[in-house]
């Protein structure tokens, strides 16, 4: 399955679609229910976020969830978190 998936070249793409399936798990319950994953183009995920105050709050923690969901897809698939 694996051969598969890299002869046909869309293993980036199902490791892109784990990042926004994970983002949940990663952030919590909490920041979960102020946050939606828009989209995740070429290493930058973009989130939109219900209010400034935690747009702000998620700036001190971006390279933590950056590290955090790399990890969990095991490799590194997001380089830069876009808060909209």
């Amino acid at each position: 399955m694996r051969e598969l998936i890299s002869d046909l070249g869309i293993e980036k793409r199902l490791a892109e679609t784990r990042v926004c399936q994970i983002w949940k798990e990663v952030v919590g319950e909490g920041l979960s229910r102020e946050t939606a994953v828009v989209s995740i183009k070429r290493g930058r995920l973009f989130v939109k976020v219900r209010t400034p105050s935690w747009r702000n709050e998620l700036t001190f923690l971006r390279s933590q969830i950056i590290s955090k969901l790399n990890r969990r897809v095991g490799k590194k698939v997001v380089r830069e978190i876009v808060f909209l």
